[in-house]
């Protein structure tokens, strides 16, 4: 062999080895190609344990409390009242004939300078037709007279009919249904809608003796929607009235809301805002 051959085969293997030591180097690094995990081990066998922390608590998902409802709503006019036991008072003494308000709604009929008590009845049935069946109601009237209750025997209780005319005329009240409170179910309702649309006017305001009946009622109304649109001018004037509904209500447990229905005069408004500030209720101005 000769002296250059012998130096190309010195020079070839020295090359060899140093490109195995690059690729044993690389593989004792973790490099790419040794097939190693993640942080040089060759196999996840030899990992060193590590104990696995818990996952922290989860915070525990409280569930919504259930929305306590109170008794159904009562809307007439613009009260909004949650109460369990409503009484209607309405006023038909003669003024209430006057025609001073605006174009209202009667059901499907459209009534073109209504009376006042024409107002107060189409509201009234309005408000009754949205009675839940839940809520015992009655419904009186008042003006000046005797008093009476709607028409008696079998015959009234089965269809609620309003007194007879020679009899309302002479009566301060007249009731629907007497001193009583019955539920607002569907037949009720009809039958209490077809007695208020009868109601006809007549004479003076009495309102002491309709908060007399009022108050009469077993049980006594939670709610009383006393409307008018005078003052008292017979069996005690406002100053009476409001003084006898005071010591009626002495427990403060009935809610008397007032509405003003027609012309305004300072002691119509004295009486009835006061009426209502007495007896925890609102004053409504129609």
């Amino acid at each position: 062999m000769s002296a250059r051959t012998l130096r190309l085969a010195v020079l070839a293997a020295v090359a060899i080895l140093a490109a195995s030591a690059r690729v044993d180097a690389q593989s004792v690094s973790g490099g790419p190609g040794n097939g190693t995990g993640a942080g040089g081990y060759q196999d996840e066998l030899d990992r060193p344990y590590e104990e696995k922390k818990p996952d922290p608590p989860k915070a525990p998902v409280l569930e919504p409390e259930p929305e306590k409802k109170g008794p159904p709503e009562v809307t007439f006019f613009d009260n909004r009242v949650r109460t369990k036991k409503v009484l209607y008072i309405i006023d038909r003494s003669g003024s209430m004939t006057i025609r001073d308000q605006n174009e209202i709604v009667d059901g499907s009929t459209i009534v073109s300078r209504p009376m006042r008590l024409d107002v107060a009845k189409a509201e009234t049935k309005r408000s009754i037709d949205g009675l839940d069946k839940s809520i015992d109601f009655n419904v009186i009237a008042f003006s000046s007279g005797s008093t009476v209750s709607s028409g008696g025997g079998f015959l009234g209780w089965l269809f609620g009919a309003p007194p007879a005319p020679a009899a309302a005329a002479g009566g301060a009240v007249i009731q629907w249904k007497d001193k009583t409170l019955v539920p607002g179910d569907e037949p009720n309702r009809k039958a209490a809608i077809g007695w208020v649309s009868k109601i006809t006017d007549n004479n003076a305001t009495d309102a002491k003796s309709a908060f007399v009946t009022a108050f009469d009622h077993k049980p006594v109304p939670e709610t009383m929607f006393f409307l008018s649109d005078g003052i008292p001018n017979v069996n005690g004037g406002p100053n009476e009235v409001r003084s006898y509904v005071k010591g009626r209500n002495s427990s403060g447990k009935t809610v008397v809301h007032t509405i003003w229905i027609g012309e305004r005069s300072a002691e119509s408004e004295t009486f009835m805002s006061g009426l209502a500030r007495d007896n925890n209720g609102s004053f409504t101005r129609r």
